[in-house]
């Protein structure tokens, strides 16, 4: 599979060439500019990219993470996630009030429910690429509208984290100390 397929003959390859694609209800995600990362990417459908969108609180986006591809722990305070496959095999872990945790993998065709305000992470665990697209009620660009973990523990005093912890602040001396997203990173082999 290329990079601009998508399993099932969706997609601008699979319209008819009669059919007009130039209206505002349809809009071919593979237009959209692709945010590049060392593990995947993302293409966003968003009030940006597809305007009919606008005033409707709802976004979308392709993910696609390369094997060994991990999608930072993040959270949305401002929106559930519903997260369909399409291909591969992702690991996830979601974390939500009052420490009620789970940990499994979905596959094509599952669909998984992100809570707003969970904490969450997905990884590919297959050796094809990921592929998924996630619907927010939130009309903000992924990955604009979430907190990312690596950026929320640098913003927090070594001496605080060692006291939650339990262990010696020094332990998180080696953190780096830039405060931006990761978004999406590959695990070292």
């Amino acid at each position: 599979m290329t990079a601009n397929e998508v399993p099932g003959g969706l997609g601008a390859a699979g319209r008819t060439a009669d059919l007009d694609t130039h209206r505002k209800h349809v809009f071919d995600l593979h237009t959209a500019p692709a945010k590049a990362y060392s593990g995947g990417r993302l293409r966003n459908a968003d009030e940006k990219t597809f305007p009919i969108l606008a005033g409707h609180d709802v976004s979308g986006v392709l993910v696609r993470l390369e094997p060994g591809g991990v999608r930072e722990p993040h959270w949305h305070p401002s929106a559930w996630g519903l997260h369909y496959v399409i291909a591969g095999t992702g690991r996830f872990s979601i974390l939500e009030t009052e420490g009620y945790h789970e940990h499994f993998d979905a596959t094509a065709g599952d669909v998984v429910f992100l809570p707003q305000g969970s904490l969450h992470y997905f990884e590919n665990v297959s050796a094809e690429d990921y592929l998924a697209f996630l619907v927010f009620n939130t009309s903000a660009e992924e990955p604009r509208d979430d907190i990312g973990l690596a950026a929320s523990v640098n913003t927090i005093p070594h001496d605080a984290l060692g006291a939650v912890f339990g262990v010696p602040p020094e332990v998180f001396d080696h953190l780096p100390r830039k405060i931006e997203p990761v978004t999406i990173v590959r695990k070292p082999k």
